[in-house]
């Protein structure tokens, strides 16, 4: 996906936070048949919550691996560590915060700046490739949220 334009990128980025309120926002987690559902988790183990928590963290991640490549050579970037346990509303918000600074940071990179390289994981990566993993991920992860939440759904209980 790194052929993703950086003006696609940000388009989708800003997106997020609409799309995934759309699919998690109305939840109470407070009235016991919903609770039900946010724990069930999906085909990949992950309930929906999980996902709009690791989704939030991969968005802070990214904007700070995007900002450390554009303005180091060469930098080696830790991977994202897996988010610390959250409220649903916490990771809804941090998708609300952490979506469209990851946009703002994109739209502040300039056109040369997209192929510098950094080295994370033991892979070297672009900025550009940053950028289109980044949304791919938290793409994933909100169709998981979706799986999850039918799966969830169908379940007795």
């Amino acid at each position: 996906m790194a052929a993703m334009s950086p003006a696609d990128a940000e388009v989708a980025l800003r997106t997020f936070p609409r799309r995934w309120n759309a699919l998690l926002g109305g939840l109470d987690p407070d009235d016991p048949d919903t609770e039900a559902v946010l724990r069930h988790p999906g085909p990949d183990n992950r309930t929906a919550a999980e996902c709009a928590a690791e989704a939030a963290a991969a968005l802070v991640a990214a904007d700070g691996h995007v900002r450390k490549a554009v303005t180091n050579d060469r930098p080696t970037l830790e991977p994202g560590s897996t988010p610390a346990d959250s409220s649903l509303r916490d990771a809804l918000g941090g998708i609300e915060a952490a979506a469209p600074a990851l946009a703002a940071t994109v739209a502040g990179v300039a056109a040369g700046d997209l192929d510098r390289e950094a080295d994370l994981g033991g892979r070297t990566v672009t900025v550009r490739a940053l950028v289109a993993d980044a949304v791919e991920h938290v793409a994933n992860l909100l169709r998981a949220a979706e799986q999850a939440l039918r799966a969830g759904r169908a379940a007795p209980h």
